[in-house]
């Protein structure tokens, strides 16, 4: 007997950022920080001529292989924790201050949209090298991460030049192919109704306009307490419990927590929530959101609320932004000291900050696409002359 399948579009992965260093006290790689990630379609490009007009099949095959055929975005304060050392309490986290990228790896999850829960998980490339001997602490089998890119250069992951929350990387056709197949062999695999299809999304050339219905989605960060017995039932490896409504929580499955204290523990859930822009600054624009964003979301796609729809022939898979932040609550008002003297001029400044703050509390912070157009073409851009070099290197 066939199953119906509910086909789930998801254009957004969540991440987890890895870190090892051998001057701290620990023995494996540890969970560092978790975002959302999104990809995308590199922006159109004209052909960047080669240095040769030779080519030969071993040329082509570094080409195919090299050549970005996708890009990963992510929140830089994600993907690089200890550049934003203001997020952390120096007292839990006082060796945050001697990591640098090379301390680093990252993966990437598919969560299920019922419970949060791991469907599988996939290095991204890594150009560090010095500590691939430490295995990442799973009960799963990754292949190397070195092992899935040919370049250093293009499995990098790329902060904004201008000082923008976001990074990007180059992703190799080869795990475009890789990620293709998880997808597929979960598909395949599953006895559930849900089946996942992976949707990069192109950037709109054009920023969205203030009246359109937003998505945004991402990841939510939510807790639960564990249970008082401590029996914490373990997903059978056939997946026939995986899509149930029942969270399904292992002590073993170190993939699963963001944290863990005691009694509870935290996880990724996908989220998409709706939203409306609320105004633009020359830096930055805010919009309301039905629900206030919470952590995890960061990194998340912008989106029209048509998204995967056909609509008058138009292409609805557009990313309009990534977001950036939330801004923070105002939980009242800030009281006036009546004895406090000061001038008209202060006191109007005072109420207008006051207002302004008011009015974006709560708000979402995203980065539109025109930023994200320029920034894509020069890390694509890096990618091919790195590719470019490689065909001539192995054409001398």
């Amino acid at each position: 007997m066939s199953i119906n399948r509910n086909i789930i579009n998801r254009c957004y992965l969540s991440l987890t950022t890895w870190f090892y260093h051998p001057d701290i006290d620990m023995k494996s790689w540890e969970i560092l920080s978790r975002g959302s990630a999104t990809l995308i379609i590199p922006p159109s490009l004209p052909n960047v001529s080669s240095s040769s007009s030779s080519t030969s099949s071993s040329s082509s095959s570094i080409s195919s292989s090299s050549t970005p055929s996708w890009q990963l975005l992510a929140s830089y304060h994600v993907t690089h924790p200890h550049e934003f050392p203001q997020y952390y309490s120096y007292d839990q986290y006082p060796w945050l201050n001697i990591l640098s990228s090379h301390n680093l790896r990252y993966t990437l999850e598919l969560r299920s949209a019922k419970s949060g829960h791991i469907l599988f998980q996939i290095p991204l490339p890594s150009g560090n090298n010095n500590h691939h001997h430490h295995n990442l602490k799973t009960n799963h089998t990754f292949p190397n991460p070195d092992t899935l890119s040919s370049s250093s250069s293009s499995s990098t992951l790329i902060g904004h030049p201008g000082g923008r929350d976001i990074s990007c990387m180059n992703l190799s056709s080869h795990f475009k192919e890789l990620l293709l197949n998880q997808f597929q062999n979960y598909n395949t695999l599953i006895t559930t109704k849900d089946q996942y299809t992976l949707l990069p999304l192109q950037l709109s050339p054009t920023n969205i306009t203030e009246t359109a219905s937003v998505l945004f989605h991402g990841h939510f960060l939510r807790t639960v307490n564990i249970p008082s017995t401590g029996n914490i039932r373990s997903p059978s490896s056939s997946t026939d419990n995986i899509e149930n409504d029942t969270l399904l929580l292992s002590n073993s499955d170190p993939f699963l927590y963001l944290s863990k204290k005691e009694d509870q523990v935290s996880y990724l859930e996908p989220l998409s929530i709706p939203g409306r822009i609320l105004v633009r600054s020359t830096q930055q624009i805010f919009a309301r959101t039905n629900e206030i964003l919470e952590m995890g979301m960061c990194g998340g796609p912008v989106t029209l609320d048509t998204l995967g729809k056909i609509e008058n022939n138009n292409n609805t898979n557009l990313c309009y932004g990534i977001i950036e932040g939330i801004v923070p609550v105002q939980e009242k008002d800030t009281e006036i000291n009546p004895n406090t003297t000061s001038s008209s001029s202060e006191s109007t400044s005072s109420s207008k900050l006051q207002n302004i703050k008011k009015l974006l509390s709560g708000c979402t912070v995203f980065i539109e696409a025109d930023v994200l157009q320029e920034f894509c073409k020069d890390v694509y851009n890096e990618g091919l002359q790195y590719t470019n070099y490689l065909k001539k290197k192995k054409l001398e």
